[in-house]
């Protein structure tokens, strides 16, 4: 279906930035590029080269990092029962992930750990200075601020350590589209399955150096299909799953990939059947949710809506805090009204929908809508101002 333009976009600060695939090492990257058939377009064969030439540096780095540190990361010990924010892509798991980590037992993968997770042991402490002007300062999709110690996304680094990963896609849309089915580990053969977990647990082991003591907060969309795996590996994990009207969902989801196919891929996107493709893949998480959240312990899993934490996220934090049986921070107010205060003018971005598009996502997502009790078009909403949470 045709979909809506809405508003022009804000004015961007700055748009240029590198590839992600820099965060490869030279495995990692031969893997991906053979994987897919080496199918860079032209236009980006220098953005290759140039990947190609980091990876052997981050190699490199790995390698002195695991002369350091190897010993030292391979007795950290991972705080137990970690926290795993999911949700559909564009439904405020970042807002909510971000929230999570204002309390001070809580720790976080940064951006430049999960862009440069093959080594940031090593190097965290000197290049994110070094190397602050290769970040745009917004993030492309939205305009939130982005820094090198912002919390990110485990899902580039899992990507970037060479994990099967829907991500893949991100290089190459014209010839990779989304594969629901690495959501889930469906299309993964056993040999897959098991370095994924070997790499996340790696992952945590890394994060728990940089993060000691500290309770790993996790923030991924495609955890949300992964609740059997993670729940055999983590058994007194905690899981937020957080939901917003699918008619601000579906034309934000379109615009996320758009932007990460130009600004991230190595091809020219053509965005074929990037509608079908943003619907059914909504479905099947959804889907893959149903099966296996029965999996999660009640006292282990909770659920909120987005617009129910932008009206009043104090209450829907502590709601949260509560059901999942974790202690409240003493700060927790003073700290969400600083965050929002220090956010009052960031407005999110508006899309219109058709009226096509509208009976079209009742008819595809309406049993989902109906769950969550959206049975009708939502009102405009932006983040609050300090005021709305006193």
């Amino acid at each position: 279906m045709a979909h809506g333009s809405g508003n022009a976009p804000r004015a961007k600060s700055r748009q240029w930035a590198p590839r992600l695939w820099a965060g490869c090492s030279v495995r990692t990257w031969w893997r991906l590029l053979r994987r897919h058939r080496f199918a860079v377009e032209p236009p980006y064969l220098y953005i290759a080269l140039i990947d190609t030439i980091v990876s052997v540096l981050n190699s490199a780095l790995a390698g002195i990092e695991r002369i350091v540190y190897g010993r030292k990361i391979a007795r950290a010990a991972i705080a137990p029962d970690p926290i795993f924010v999911i949700g559909h892509w564009r439904s405020g798991t970042t807002l909510l992930h971000e929230l999570l980590c204002l309390d001070p037992g809580h720790g976080s993968p940064t951006a430049y750990q999960c862009l440069a997770p093959h080594h940031f042991v090593l190097t965290e402490r000197i290049l994110p200075r070094l190397l602050r002007f290769l970040l745009p300062g917004r993030r492309p999709i939205d305009e939130m601020e982005l820094a090198w110690g912002s919390v990110f996304e485990d899902e580039f680094a899992l990507c970037l350590l060479g994990a099967r990963s829907p991500y893949e896609s991100i290089a190459f849309p014209n010839t990779c589209p989304m594969q629901p089915a690495l959501l889930a580990h469906d299309a993964l053969t056993p040999a897959e399955s098991s370095a994924w977990r070997e790499l996340l647990v790696a992952f945590m082991r890394k994060l728990s150096v940089a993060h000691a003591g500290r309770r790993l907060v996790f923030k991924s969309p495609p955890h949300t299909c992964r609740l059997r795996v993670l729940v055999d590996m983590f058994p007194g994990a905690r899981f937020v799953h957080i939901v917003r009207h699918p008619y601000a969902v579906f034309p934000s989801t379109v615009h996320l990939w758009r932007t990460l196919h130009r600004a991230q891929g190595l091809q020219r996107p053509r965005e074929d059947g990037l509608d079908e493709a943003v619907l059914s893949t909504f479905e099947y998480v959804h889907a893959c949710l149903e099966r296996d959240r029965s999996l999660v312990a009640p006292r282990h899993f909770h659920e909120l809506r987005y617009e129910d934490l932008l009206g009043d996220p104090v209450g829907e934090l502590q709601r949260l805090y509560r059901q999942l049986q974790l202690d409240e921070p003493p700060a927790l107010r003073t700290s969400v009204e600083a965050y929002f205060s220090a956010r009052a003018d960031y407005r999110t971005n508006r899309f219109q929908l058709s009226a096509d598009e509208r009976a079209t996502l009742t008819r595809r997502w309406g049993h989902v809508m109906s769950r969550y009790g959206y049975d009708s078009a939502p009102d405009s909403v932006s983040a609050p101002s300090s005021a709305a949470i006193t």
